[in-house]
């Protein structure tokens, strides 16, 4: 740098250094920004500090303004509710006001009405009679007076009031509430029935049917005037229903049953109604409905039915559609006896007392007894029949064959066919009766045609042959062993099982119907059944009949029918051991000892396995072919057509 410039240079230096910052125009321009920037934030601080203390005022004033408004809606609402509460108190007084003024009026019109009615009775007006007595009767508008009230039915009832005739003619036929008159009840109701009274009809058809007044049973006439009645009354309804049901008097008609059972019941009658919950129940001539049934029964208990109590105590007795409950059952069934309903609660309890409903209940013979003794007298079959049983074979008492036999009889003559299959038995067995052959047949027969098993069976077993009274028949003796298999009967299933198995005359083998019913009469309750079809279902496994050749399930069914004491399945299990067969172990020592014990039983498989065991010389037999032929011989004479091939095959041996 020259010397000339030096100067100028340190001048433009200390200019720099000493002029202040505003000197220069950008800075300024930027210090002015930035001044006017803190200026507008400090304003936007203060307006919003104003916004905030203005908005909080607000609030503040809005506040006040809705509690001022909810108070004086509050003030205006209890104002209201003070003029509506005094407008329903003014309405209640003035209602109480009313309904006094009118009771008090009712109370007038029933002191006239009483008064007139009064009046028109002692003038002779027997439908004012009627009305004043069945107020009387039922405390309706007057005093319960029931001496008043028979009074004035009566006279209505001989001034010819035929309702009031019907009424004092039921309670006079059947003593209820009144000393019993026959001549005088059955006058009466002839006398309404003539002019049609329904219940009239009714009531002479249950006299008819009962043979009241001392005229004998007429079940036609009965059912006659049943018909008759049934339209207009419900006693009438319910009878005729009951007939229809059973075929008393007129056809059997379950459809009819069912309509008339119905309409007594949609008319109020508890033991209609009891009865319809019953049809519901079994589906008699009406679809079944098992709720709905147990539901009319519980109504009609409700309602004071002894019927429906005695209905419902059989339900909880044997669990049937209702959870078991004996106990609830039996009192069920005391308190219908207790009630009047004596006939079939004592039955049922009876029968429940001999272990025939709920194993639950233990067993009381001598009350069974007093409780049948006490159904008999009802003069119901059912009831005759199972209390003769018991005094013919000595259960809950002494043994009275000759007084038994008298109501096994007796019951068998009006249809019942478990008597009748009883009254079989005795005169097949020659108990209280000498044996008959011809009349077990004819019994058993009536027996089987009414639908009891037993009947069916031994109808079964005679029609086959047995008692040498009817020419054998097998496939009439198929189809009376079917109609009791199918009905539960275990030694016809055995039998039927049987006769497929081996065939029967004309009836052939059927391998696949004999195995249905030998393996159903294998859950039989009776031991010696249950072993005996055990006992042929091992055949059948060994053998490979109906079936695969398994002699490993064949040794199981031997094994569960000697559990039971089958003599024939310890011979043929022991015969298994002692041969052996695939997948079966030999055990000579045990087979020896079962065919021993079947031997000793008589038992003609027990002789042949004996003879097998001296022709073969095996399980400790000696060899002995001339004892062989003799036990084989021996067991052919027990069993014809079945040893006779070891008889021929032994002599030739010999």
């Amino acid at each position: 740098m020259s010397a000339s410039q030096r100067p100028t240079l340190l001048l433009t230096l200390l200019l720099t250094l000493t002029l202040p910052v505003w000197a220069d125009p950008a800075t300024r321009a930027l210090r002015e920004r930035e001044r006017w920037n803190d200026l507008n934030q400090q304003s936007r601080a203060n307006t919003q500090a104003v916004e905030n203390q203005m908005r909080s005022q607000s609030l503040q004033l809005i506040e006040q303004a809705h509690q001022q408004r909810m108070a004086a809606l509050d003030a205006n609402f209890a104002k209201l509710q003070q003029a509506i509460d005094g407008y329903y108190a003014q309405q209640d007084a003035e209602r109480r006001a009313a309904d006094a003024a009118q009771a008090e009026q009712r109370r007038l019109a029933s002191r006239t009405a009483l008064q007139r009615l009064t009046e028109e009775a002692d003038a002779g007006n027997t439908e004012s009679m009627r009305a004043l007595a069945g107020g009387y009767e039922t405390g309706t508008g007057v005093p319960r007076d029931p001496a008043r009230a028979w009074a004035l039915f009566n006279r209505a009832a001989e001034g010819g009031d035929n309702f009031s005739r019907a009424y004092v003619g039921a309670r006079l036929l059947f003593g209820e509430g009144a000393s019993r008159d026959t001549a005088r009840g059955l006058r009466l109701l002839e006398a309404a029935a003539q002019a049609g009274q329904a219940d009239a009809l009714a009531y002479l058809g249950i006299a008819k049917a009962d043979g009241l007044g001392g005229s004998p049973r007429d079940a036609k006439a009965a059912a006659e005037l049943f018909k008759r009645a049934a339209p207009g009354s419900a006693v009438g309804a319910y009878r005729w229903a009951i007939a229809s049901a059973g075929g008393n008097g007129t056809p059997r008609d379950l459809p009819e049953a069912a309509r008339w059972m119905r309409t007594a019941a949609q008319a109020g009658l508890p033991d209609a109604i009891a009865t319809w919950g019953g049809y519901l129940y079994d589906g008699v001539g009406v679809a079944a409905d098992r709720a709905q049934g147990l539901m009319h029964m519980q109504q009609a208990a409700e309602r004071g039915s002894a019927k429906a109590q005695g209905m419902l105590g059989r339900h909880y007795l044997s669990g049937d559609g209702v959870p078991a409950d004996p106990a609830r059952g039996l009192r069920l069934l005391e308190a219908a006896a207790a009630r009047g309903f004596e006939y079939p609660s004592n039955f049922y309890m009876a029968q429940a007392l001999r272990g025939g409903f709920a194993p639950a209940i233990p067993r009381d013979a001598a009350r069974a007894r007093r409780l049948a003794e006490q159904a008999a007298q009802s003069g119901e079959a059912e009831a005759e029949s199972l209390y003769g049983r018991m005094l013919m074979i000595g259960e809950g008492g002494p043994q009275d064959l000759s007084a038994g036999l008298r109501l096994q009889t007796r019951a068998a003559e009006k249809g019942d066919a478990v008597a009748q299959a009883n009254l079989g038995h005795s005169y097949r067995l020659g108990r209280g009766v000498a044996v008959d052959h011809a009349q077990a047949l004819a019994w058993y027969r009536k027996s089987a045609e009414g639908g009891e098993a037993d009947g069916q069976y031994w109808l079964g077993r005679y029609v086959s042959g047995f008692g040498g009274v009817a020419r054998p028949d097998p496939p009439e003796t198929v189809r009376w062993f079917r109609r009791a298999a199918d009905d539960g009967h275990e030694e016809a299933r055995l039998n039927l099982g049987e006769i497929y198995l081996g065939g029967f005359g004309e009836v052939k083998p059927q391998p696949a119907e004999a195995l249905r019913f030998l393996r159903l009469a294998a859950t039989a309750t009776d031991a010696s059944i249950a072993a005996r079809a055990q006992l042929q279902l091992g055949v059948c496994h060994e053998m490979g009949i109906g079936t695969a050749v398994s002699a490993v399930t064949a040794l199981g069914h031997y094994e569960r029918s000697v559990a039971a004491g089958n003599a024939e399945a310890q011979a043929r299990l022991g015969l298994l051991l002692v041969i052996g067969a695939p997948d079966v172990a030999v055990d000579p020592a045990r087979g020896r000892r079962l065919i021993d014990s079947a031997f000793a039983a008589e038992d003609a498989w027990g002789i042949a396995g004996m003879a097998y065991l001296h022709e073969k010389g095996v399980a400790g037999a000696p060899r002995d072919l001339a004892r062989a032929l003799a036990l084989y011989q021996r067991a052919a004479g027990l069993r014809p057509g079945t040893f006779e091939g070891s008889v021929e095959r032994v002599r030739r041996l010999q």
